[in-house]
């Protein structure tokens, strides 16, 4: 028989051919070790429990609660510090906070553009203003 062999306790046949009664359990983990696993299992579950909340939450807000784009990045990087699933609740996230970044980038195109024009309109009237000022 190998004793390094390993099986989980519903195939102790697998093992070897031995009797049942010739075999030695053993414990890879010990009744401590296995509930401090447990634990940590737990917590894990309990955070992306939470992370899934925090994130449906921001995802379907009404206008008066919506998120800043600065929170939604901080729940993706949450996600992706911890390692959570990428599942389709992570990418709908990610992609409100692409969608926002794209939107935020057009209005202010829009407005550099406006600024310009009203720069460009304030300059031409006042050349307008002088051209008449010669005239009179």
């Amino acid at each position: 028989c190998n004793p390094d062999k390993l099986v989980c306790l519903y195939h102790p046949m697998d093992l070897c051919p031995c009797p049942m009664q010739d075999k030695c359990l053993r414990f890879r983990y010990s009744p401590e070790d296995l509930q401090a696993l447990q634990q940590g299992v737990k917590s894990r579950s309990q955070s992306y429990e939470t992370w899934v909340t925090r994130a449906t939450e921001a995802l379907t807000a009404n206008l008066n609660h919506k998120k800043d784009v600065i929170e939604l990045k901080v729940m993706i990087e949450d996600a992706e510090d911890r390692k959570y699933p990428e599942n389709d609740l992570y990418r709908q996230l990610r992609d409100a906070v692409k969608e926002a970044e794209t939107c935020a980038s057009v209005a202010q195109l829009l407005l550099s553009k406006k600024q310009k024009h009203s720069k460009l309109s304030a300059e031409s009237g006042k050349i307008r203003t002088k051209l008449t000022d010669r005239k009179s």
